[in-house]
């Protein structure tokens, strides 16, 4: 499956420690020309509240499809990239003002 630039996708993310991972939604930031490649970059999404200048909350104005189920905040700075293999699915997608 091809993703899109605002697609909320499922992913297994690995603890920055090395110790386990665990199934979290991530934002789709790359363009459709990375896309091609089978890579993503992704930003990651916690339900987990930040006070650090370095989220923003996930309202459901910002939701172009269905909404996650709990209230999510994007982690600006934890940018990663994976290739499409590692993606087990889109969830949901964001509005285009959003992300742009």
């Amino acid at each position: 499956m091809i993703y899109h630039k605002g697609d909320i996708v499922w992913i297994d993310f690995p603890f920055t420690d090395g110790t386990g991972s665990k199934i979290s939604p991530a934002l789709v930031i790359s363009n459709q020309k990375v896309n091609q490649t089978g890579d993503y970059l992704l930003m990651q999404i916690t339900s987990r509240i930040w006070n650090d200048g370095l989220s923003f909350t996930l309202l459901d104005k910002h939701y172009k499809l269905s909404l996650l189920e709990i209230s999510s905040h994007v982690r600006i700075h934890k940018i990663f990239s994976l290739n499409q293999a590692l993606i087990l699915g889109r969830k949901t997608a964001l509005k285009g003002d959003c992300i742009n």
